[in-house]
């Protein structure tokens, strides 16, 4: 049990480092804002056809990346997935973020309006599996939803997070953190 907080954690401190090391790298962003674990907590309510569901918000990290050029910035809930959750639990955490940006609570809470929910996988596979099971949480919002393994940016951390890494649900292409 203790491995598995041990490892959880370099997988959220490895992400943050790739992003550090990528910025620095690449000159045309900064990390701007980075919120650990534990730092958010919210729920939302959903209602479906047949009850009424309180999930959880709880990221592994919530991240500000700024983009020098223009000043826009790139605001991204972050999950560290080492598989250990099944998918359909995964999945109503997803959708848990969708309501979340729908209701427009990311705006009161975080003053954020729009926002990216960023998955780092252990595998391909399971990022494959991630990205297609994704669309069971609603058809619209997809591209909200970014899923890549760890080995897509590792060990050459210092320009691949920002690579065309990403899948979403919403298309077949592959995105960049920045689009």
């Amino acid at each position: 049990l203790r491995t598995h907080y041990l490892e959880h954690g370099l997988m959220i401190s490895r992400f943050q480092t790739a992003l550090r090391y990528a910025s620095e790298a690449n000159g045309k962003t900064r990390l701007e804002r980075w919120l650990p674990d534990g730092a958010l907590r919210d729920a939302v309510w959903v209602e479906t056809a047949d009850r009424r569901e309180r999930i959880p918000i709880a990221p592994d990290a919530f991240f500000i990346m700024r983009l020098l050029n223009t000043g826009e910035a790139v605001h991204g809930f972050f999950e560290a997935d080492r598989g250990t959750m099944d998918v359909p639990r995964f999945v109503t955490k997803l959708r848990g973020y969708f309501h979340f940006w729908r209701s427009g609570q990311q705006e009161s809470r975080v003053g954020v309006k729009n926002c990216l929910v960023v998955t780092v996988t252990t595998s391909a596979e399971r990022a494959r599996n991630l990205t297609q099971a994704c669309h069971a949480v609603n058809e619209r919002g997809l591209r909200m939803f970014l899923f890549a393994s760890e080995a897509e940016y590792l060990p050459a951390i210092r320009r691949r997070v920002f690579d065309s890494i990403w899948q979403t649900p919403a298309d077949q292409d592959q995105h960049s953190l920045l689009e």
